[in-house]
């Protein structure tokens, strides 16, 4: 599975699956952001992803001029821009991968029922209610937050 990532929200506007990891899945997941986002301005968007060659290639880059976002990718041996995304991936295998599902077709819902049923609607909104690190009581449960 290779999610595209909208770092300012959180949220996961497109993904794709494969048996593979060649251009076309990162590409599908970024069509399928843009048409789920569909009448949303996706200037500026970040995609954070690792050095794959995938996200390297010259279509996975034409796909993200077209779009107008911006990609990230670090350093090499320099993991944090890519470390929420490895989070969401290991919160996945965890949360939704208890046991192998039989079929492929098996897996696709559970990705689908977790990511837009649950991940972009349930978890990000409760996130989003938790104060930041930089300022903790920059949201409105600082009062309960406070000691």
């Amino acid at each position: 599975m290779l999610p595209s990532w909208i770092s300012t929200s959180r949220r996961i506007p497109g993904w794709a699956t494969a048996d593979h990891l060649r251009t076309e899945l990162v590409t599908e997941a970024l069509q399928r952001a843009r048409f789920i986002r569909a009448g949303v301005d996706l200037t500026g968007t970040i995609a954070h992803s690792d050095r794959g060659c995938q996200y390297s290639s010259g279509d996975y880059r034409a796909n993200m001029r077209l779009l107008r976002m911006t990609q990230s990718m670090s350093r090499t041996a320099n993991c944090y821009d890519n470390a929420t995304m490895e989070s969401f991936r290991a919160s996945v295998k965890t949360e939704v991968f208890r046991a192998i599902p039989a079929t492929h077709a098996h897996a696709l819902l559970l990705i689908h029922d977790y990511i837009d049923a649950f991940y972009n609607t349930r978890r990000l909104p409760a996130v989003s209610t938790l104060p930041s690190i930089s300022n903790p009581l920059s949201t409105s449960n600082a009062a309960s937050c406070a000691h």
